[in-house]
C-alpha cells in the first residue's frame, strides 16, 4: 500500500477492508505511514481485513529536528502513535520504524530525545536505520545550503552511520533494553556525531550485526516477502509452506480467521455512499484529503 493510505477517511478503509476480505483475501502491509493518522479504529478495521505489517517514520524523537524535516508533529504525537500501534501487534509482525541518524544540526538534546523516545517505546518493534544524506536540489538540500552545513549525498550512499556511542545504543535498543541506571549512564556520553569523541567500531558492528539478525529471524518467523525475495518467497507461497507456517506453527490470530469478516460486517457496516464504485472519482477524493491536510493541526 502507499504511504498516503492511513491518511483516508475510515468508511474508504471500511469499504477497501470489507471487499478486500471478500475477493482478495490475503495479508497486506502498509508502509510510509503518517503518524497523525493514525487511529484505533483504522487499526481496527485495517488488521481485520488483513493487515499484517505497518512501517512508519519517526525520523527522530526530537521535535525540533521533526521542525526542520517539515514532519507533520506535535508533542508527544509519536509516542501516542506507536502505543496504538502496540495494542494490536498481537495481529502483524512486529512493525517497522524509521530513524535517520547523523544529522549535523543535532544539539546532544536532540540525540538524547531521539534515544529516551526508542527506550520508552512499548516493544516489539524493528527500526530501518538510515544516515541523514542528501538529494541535491532539494528543499533539505537548501536549507542546509543557507545553514552553510555540507552533508555526503545519497549517491555515496545512506545505510551506513558514523561509530558513535549514541548511534551503537540506537541500534542496541532494537534488540535489547537495558535497566535504567545503565540506559541513564550511557546517556551522559552521547553526543552528536559531530563532536569530537572516541569511535566505537566494534561497539557499533556487535550491536548492528545483533539488529541484521533480528530482522532475518522476524522475517523467517512470518514468511515476510521482503525477506523471501523472488522465486524462493513465490515457492513458498504456491506449495502452501507460508500458510501452514503461520496457522500451524506460528498460530498468530490474524491468520485464518474466519470470524474476522463477520465482525467487519456487524462492527463496521457499509454505507449507502461507495468510494469505489464507478464514477465517485479518486481524484476528486484525493482533493478532499488535501484540503484536510491544509487545516490539519498536525502541520
Amino acid at each position: 500500500m502507499d504511504d498516503g493510505f492511513i491518511a483516508l477517511p475510515v468508511d474508504y478503509l471500511r469499504e477497501f477492508s470489507i471487499k478486500w476480505k471478500k475477493e482478495v483475501d490475503i495479508p497486506f502491509s502498509l508502509s510510509g505511514v503518517i503518524p497523525g493518522y493514525v487511529r484505533k479504529e483504522k487499526m481496527e478495521i485495517l488488521t481485520l481485513g488483513g493487515m499484517i505489517g505497518m512501517r512508519m517514520g519517526i525520523q527522530s524523537g526530537s521535535d525540533r529536528i521533526l521542525k526542520f524535516y517539515k514532519r507533520p508533529n506535535r508533542p508527544g504525537l509519536v509516542m501516542q502513535t506507536v502505543k496504538t500501534i502496540s495494542e494490536y501487534s498481537k495481529y502483524m509482525k512486529p512493525p517497522a520504524y524509521d530513524i535517520i541518524l547523523d544529522n549535523p544540526i543535532e544539539t546532544k538534546e536532540d540525540v538524547i530525545d531521539t534515544l529516551k523516545l526508542l527506550y520508552d517505546m512499548p516493544r516489539p518493534f524493528v527500526l530501518q536505520i538510515y544516515g541523514l544524506s542528501v538529494i541535491p536540489n532539494t528543499t533539505l538540500a537548501d536549507d542546509l545550503k543557507k545553514l552553510n552545513v555540507s552533508i555526503k549525498s545519497i549517491s555515496e550512499g545512506y545505510l551506513l552511520v558514523k561509530p558513535t556511542l549514541a548511534n551503537a545504543m540506537v541500534y542496541m535498543l532494537t534488540v535489547y533494553k537495558p535497566s535504567k541506571w545503565i540506559f541513564n549512564f550511557l546517556l551522559k556520553y552521547a553526543e552528536p556525531y559531530t563532536k569530537k569523541q572516541t569511535q566505537h567500531y566494534i561497539l557499533l558492528l556487535f550491536f548492528r550485526s545483533l539488529w541484521l539478525i533480528k530482522r532475518g529471524i522476524i522475517g523467517v518467523m512470518h514468511m515476510d516477502f521482503t525477506e523471501l525475495p523472488g522465486k524462493i518467497g513465490w515457492l513458498c507461497w504456491k506449495l502452501g509452506i507460508i500458510n501452514f507456517w503461520r496457522s500451524t506453527i506460528q498460530k498468530k490470530k490474524f491468520i485464518k480467521k474466519p470470524q474476522a469478516l463477520d465482525q467487519l460486517l456487524t462492527k463496521h457496516k457499509l454505507k449507502e455512499k461507495s468510494y469505489l464504485i464507478h464514477g465517485s472519482g479518486s481524484h476528486k477524493h484525493m482533493e478532499e484529503i488535501d484540503r484536510d491536510l491544509k487545516k490539519s493541526k498536525f502541520i
